[in-house]
Order: structure tokens, then C-alpha cells, then sequence
């Protein structure tokens, strides 16, 4: 399976860390040079609309950057690892992701941000150690995730029907994805790690966090409002068709399986 990494070609101290973990793994990589602000600055007022608020530049071009990945893996026949350039992984990342090849998936998510997800109740040993649940809600970023060519292609089908928004959220928007959640956790974001009592190793400050949000035009106010009720009534009936086959919990990590 090919792992691409998306980095601002900036962030070098960012590389350079990523290619020391997966070559202590002895796992072959490739980056992928991350869109910038500059590259969609005429899409980004063809895009300003589409989400439940407006989107910082900064956002949008995050959404390009795994786009451009998606569209890749669309027009090819491979499954596909995306990580993104802040992430910790755990020693056992390629072990697990071998186990996976008889396994009917389109996407699955190797993260947490440490907020609750909506999971089946019942789950598939990959191992002794390792569990697959079906994930029915999430919003835990989009730093780490395995995504078919039948999955790529539909998230660039809801893009023609919805527009853009968040990479994490246009994920978790596209219910038709035959989507899973791996645990413990092989993936971590740098700016998790306080959480679970390891050190920040990148110790950079989030590319996205550190932009202000841009402000709603009052005469927009209820038209995105609109847009976020409408996506909590889809939540909400997601949460009620699964009342009796999901559960809602944190997801386990094994730190121990994270020390660099």
C-alpha cells in the first residue's frame, strides 16, 4: 500500500521528522507538496459559500491538498494511505495495514482527537491486538486515513453535489462511504500528544488553529445557520438509526506504542 504524506514544502522541519520515523520503521514514503493559499486564492471565493460558515484560505487550501489525492486515487486501481505532515504513528502501523487486504472497506480512520465517535457496537479482530468498528459519526481530523478508488470517487461526487468544507468534515458528510475505525489507534496528531502524557516532538503550531476565522456578513447570517441546522437534523437522524447498534466512546491508544 503507498503512504503519501502531505507537506508544505516550508515545513521542512516537518519533513525531516517524518522521514526519521518511517525510516526507523524501515517503511518507504512519499510527499506530496501541499496547496497553498496562493494556489487557490480565485477558488476560494467560488468556494466561500458552500460550508456552514465561511472558510479561512488556509482551510480550503488543506481541502485542495487532500483533493488532489483523492482525484489520484479515483483514476487508479490502489488503496491508498494519506497522512499528514504533523502525525506520530505507532510501531505497528504496517503490520495492521497488511492485515487489511481481505478486509470490505472504502475509507478507514486511523485517528482520534480525543473526542467521542459513533461506532458499531460489534467489531472485526484484525489481530490479537487490533479491532475494526464500523464508524457511523466522527470529527476527528483528517491526519491519518486509508481510502479506496470507489471511496475517492465519492467524495468527488459530494463535492459536485454540496461544494467544499473542512477534508474531515467533507469525509464524515459522505454517508454512502463504506466507512471503519481502527483501535487502539495507529495514528496520532502532534498536537495531541499532551493528552496522552507524550511530549510534543514537532512542536509546531497548527497551520490552520492559528488563522482567525472569517466573519459572517449579517445579511448571510441565517443562510449558513440554515446550513448548519440542516447538517444537525442529518446527524440527528444518523444517531437514531443507529440507536441500537452503535455506541459513542473515545477511542484507546496505546502510548506506548508512540514513543519516538
Amino acid at each position: 500500500m503507498k503512504i503519501y504524506i502531505i507537506n508544505l514544502q516550508q515545513d521542512v522541519k516537518r519533513k525531516e521528522f517524518q522521514i526519521k520515523q518511517f525510516d526507523r520503521l524501515k517503511i518507504s514514503v512519499e510527499f506530496i507538496n501541499a496547496t497553498t493559499i496562493d494556489d487557490i486564492e480565485i477558488l476560494y471565493q467560488d468556494h466561500f459559500f458552500d460550508w456552514q460558515r465561511p472558510l479561512r484560505k488556509v482551510e480550503v487550501a488543506c481541502y485542495y491538498s487532500h483533493r488532489r489525492l483523492w482525484e489520484k486515487i479515483a483514476k487508479d486501481t490502489e488503496t491508498v494511505l494519506i497522512l499528514e505532515d504533523d502525525v506520530l504513528i505507532s510501531k505497528d502501523l504496517s503490520k495492521v495495514v497488511q492485515g487489511l487486504h481481505n478486509f470490505d472497506f472504502e475509507y478507514i480512520n486511523l485517528e482520534s482527537t480525543g473526542r467521542k465517535k459513533l461506532i458499531a457496537k460489534e467489531n472485526v479482530a484484525i489481530d490479537k491486538k487490533y479491532n475494526i468498528y464500523e464508524i457511523f459519526q466522527d470529527r476527528n481530523g483528517a491526519g491519518g486515513y486509508i481510502l479506496t478508488p470507489s471511496g475517492a470517487k465519492k467524495l468527488l461526487k459530494l463535492e459536485e453535489k454540496i461544494g467544499i468544507g473542512l477534508a474531515d468534515a467533507h469525509i464524515r458528510s459522505c454517508l454512502s462511504l463504506n466507512a471503519f475505525q481502527i483501535e487502539p489507534l495507529l495514528v496520532l496528531q502532534d498536537s495531541e500528544t499532551n493528552k496522552y502524557g507524550l511530549e510534543s516532538i514537532i512542536k509546531t503550531v497548527s497551520n490552520i488553529s492559528s488563522k482567525e476565522k472569517p466573519k459572517i456578513p449579517l445579511k448571510y447570517l441565517f443562510y449558513f445557520k440554515s446550513k448548519r441546522i440542516k447538517v444537525q437534523l442529518i446527524q440527528g437522524y444518523v444517531r437514531i438509526k443507529s440507536l441500537f447498534i452503535a455506541q459513542k466512546r473515545v477511542m484507546k491508544i496505546l502510548i506506548e506504542d508512540f514513543k519516538f
